[in-house]
């Protein structure tokens, strides 16, 4: 029998996707940031020890929407098979990253032509899996700090691998629109 803590199977949090993307609508650029149990209460836990039956299973769902820049919060009833509330947090409002996110904001800022012509005229720098980038959030966008490899000659101090010199610039990455901004 399963304990109402338990976390989600994979059957469980495919079915809250599956709900969430029905209730959104059609929309190929949607993002899920998690899917999680949502707790009973306590009272709820309380009669489940006492003998009653198990609490309802639910999942919270942090979604973003990058067309409409909302980050939403959804609960999901795993049983009635039905998103039971819908959160859209106010705007501004920043979700965690999400390993997608990173991924996708690397690979438009390495896409852009600004931003390789500027590893190439600063640095000399031509081939982009010589680049790793690093994301931390401001605002609405994307904030990637470049870093260079072993092969870069700014790295005479033998750094290893997580320690490498930084590169001097900044560049925006806006997912939503996918466009980088270079900056100073």
């Amino acid at each position: 029998m399963m304990h109402p803590l338990d976390q989600l199977s994979s059957e469980e949090i495919t079915r809250a996707a599956d709900l969430v993307r029905k209730s959104v609508g059609s929309n190929d650029r949607m993002r899920f940031v998690c899917i999680s149990l949502a707790e009973p209460t306590k009272a709820e836990l309380a009669a489940f020890d006492s003998g009653a039956g198990a609490p309802l299973r639910a999942a919270e769902c942090v979604l973003l929407l990058p067309d409409s820049g909302e980050t939403r919060e959804m609960t999901v009833d795993l049983t009635a098979g039905q998103v039971q509330n819908s959160k859209t947090l106010p705007a501004g409002t920043i979700a965690l990253f999400s390993p997608d996110d990173c991924f996708l904001a690397e690979r438009i800022v390495k896409e852009d032509a600004g931003v390789r012509g500027l590893l190439k005229d600063r640095y000399g720098i031509t081939d982009m899996d010589e680049v790793l980038a690093t994301p931390s959030r401001t605002s609405a966008a994307w904030k990637k700090f470049f870093r260079s490899t072993n092969k870069h000659p700014n790295n005479s101090r033998g750094c290893s691998e997580h320690q490498k010199p930084s590169l001097a610039f900044t560049v925006l990455a806006t997912i939503s629109r996918w466009r980088a901004t270079p900056g100073p």
